[in-house]
């Protein structure tokens, strides 16, 4: 498969962008980490970000229906290792694997919430819940844009193979993904709906730490800024 020609990849200055962005939003404090989801050695990141921000709460971008799941996890009540990965998730991570580790369901997810869990921190979701998610990609996406989807996603391991690092392939899926209209507009409802509970959750908690996929940390903190917060880049 020949890579993607005439198309600019994400450079190391748009990855560390990305990485992390601080937003004061009504007298709070709201760190935004961007991980790249199912790596396993952003566990370590996001110890030393939990470590230095000392977090009164601690979000994660993931549906409420999720955190049961992965106290399930750790729990014992559900074995991880029978975790079946979609055709999606398979696509992705065979070119993830070239960085490293890669962990189903994601090593730092499971890490944080262990670790919220032990300092008796709320654990709180704030992605687009479950059912608002369904109705929107039914409304969003037409069977164009599904056929596209489709097509794509397998051919693109070996197409973003130029990337240097697992920050910039994770923006290159990402961006290639959303060059669709429908899956476009799902994950801008996405950062809607984070952006709003981001803001009812600065409302309780003076100092949060919320955990999102990487690509999407710029649209979230900018949806918290255009509330009345100031938003900028923060790096460890």
């Amino acid at each position: 498969m020949r890579p993607l020609l005439g198309r600019r990849l994400p450079t190391e200055e748009e990855a560390a962008a990305h990485a992390r962005r601080l937003v004061r939003a009504g007298g709070a404090e709201v760190h935004l980490l961007g991980v790249v989801s199912g790596l396993a050695s952003e566990e370590e990141r996001m110890a030393a970000a939990f470590e230095e921000i000392e977090p009164a709460a601690v979000a994660v971008g993931v549906p409420d229906e999720d955190l049961a799941g992965l106290r399930a996890i750790l729990a014992g009540e559900l074995d991880d290792q029978e975790y079946e990965m979609t055709d999606v998730e398979e696509a992705y991570g065979e070119g993830l694997r070239r960085f490293g580790e890669v962990r189903l369901p994601p090593a730092e997810l499971l890490w944080l919430t262990r670790r919220a869990d032990e300092r008796g921190l709320p654990l709180l979701a704030f992605d687009l819940a479950a059912d608002a998610y369904v109705e929107t990609f039914t409304r969003e996406v037409g069977a164009v844009d599904l056929l596209r989807y489709n097509a794509r996603i397998h051919k693109l391991p070996s197409r973003l193979a130029a990337t240097r690092t697992p920050q910039a392939y994770a923006l290159a899926w990402d961006r290639e993904v959303c060059r669709i209209g429908g899956f476009r507009r799902i994950e801008q409802a996405r950062e809607d709906a984070m952006g709003a509970r981001l803001r009812a959750f600065a409302k309780e908690h003076r100092r949060l730490l919320a955990v999102v996929d990487l690509a999407r940390v710029p649209g979230t903190a900018a949806k918290l800024a255009d509330e009345g917060g100031r938003a900028k880049d923060s790096a460890f």
